[in-house]
């Protein structure tokens, strides 16, 4: 949870009388430039760790990245040379190190939020500076006098425009802050809705148009699942993830002419499963 970043000072003691006005705008400016300082303060010293997460997750993504990329390429080269290589798929496991390293940067606000930090320090430097100068310029009207209550009513007009101008600078950058990470729990939300999604098994119904030529059966293999010896003209697989599939089938002809061999019938298809449906598939042997 996101801590308020302006620790609470102590409210100076003040009488308002005509002979301590002088003071009494001194404590006060002194109280609101400590203000601006808390604040400024909270966004240097959240901004460092921030900027030490950002830029380490940013590194994994980037070396992740780039080894996914180069592993095929390296497998591929020392396969002539060793006898057990090293695996490509090792390639997937780099992306998801990249992907989640990314992900993490994105759910946390590191990299978002260090930009954010920097920004609102400099606003708030910025506006302590302009505050001290409006001061000086409030107090040169004085003409060196101490200040009636009109000039020190003026004088507190600044103040409480400074205070006010600086709490809005930090409610403006945690309304970001809430803004955006709403943002990322809606896209985790919808991402993840995706992945349910995507990952619901299919199936597969297979169609053989001249299944009825075949009495004494027909061989069907689909890629990684057994094979399947079925006598007739379809067949349903079930419970298949999501991906394109190499369909084989096989038919033994046993009316043959005398005199000839036996002459198996052939076929091959790609069928693509999706996810939560069934494909359809008519395939004719020949």
């Amino acid at each position: 949870m996101k801590k308020n970043p302006v620790i609470p000072l102590p409210y100076p003691s003040i009488s308002w009388k005509a002979q301590t006005l002088e003071d009494d705008i001194r404590a006060l400016t002194d109280y609101a430039i400590a203000i601006g300082q808390n604040s400024k303060g909270y966004y240097t010293r959240n901004s460092a760790y921030k900027r030490a997460w950002a830029k380490a997750l940013r590194l994994i993504a980037i070396l992740a990245t780039a080894v996914a990329g180069l592993l095929p390429i390296i497998s591929q080269i020392a396969s002539k040379y060793y006898r057990n290589p090293l695996d490509p798929a090792w390639a997937t496991i780099a992306i998801s190190v990249g992907i989640t390293a990314i992900g993490l940067d994105r759910f946390f606000g590191f990299s978002s939020a260090w930009m954010r930090f920097v920004t609102t320090e400099i606003k708030i430097e910025g506006k302590i500076g302009q505050f001290r100068m409006n001061i000086e310029n409030e107090k040169f009207s004085w003409a060196g006098e101490p200040p009636s209550f009109d000039k020190a009513k003026t004088t507190l007009n600044i103040i409480a425009v400074f205070i006010n101008d600086l709490s809005d600078t930090v409610k403006d950058e945690t309304n970001s802050w809430m803004l955006e990470f709403q943002n990322v729990i809606q896209k985790l939300n919808e991402d993840a809705n995706v992945k349910v999604e995507s990952s619901k098994l299919g199936g597969l119904s297979i169609a053989i148009e001249n299944g009825d030529k075949f009495p004494d059966g027909i061989t069907i293999l689909l890629e990684g699942q057994a094979p399947v010896h079925v006598v007739g003209s379809s067949y349903v697989f079930n419970n298949l993830f999501p991906k394109i599939y190499r369909l084989s089938i096989d038919g033994l002809l046993s009316q043959k002419p005398e005199g000839q061999p036996e002459k198996k019938a052939h076929a091959e298809a790609l069928v693509n499963i999706t996810p939560g449906n069934i494909t359809n598939a008519a395939v004719s042997l020949k």
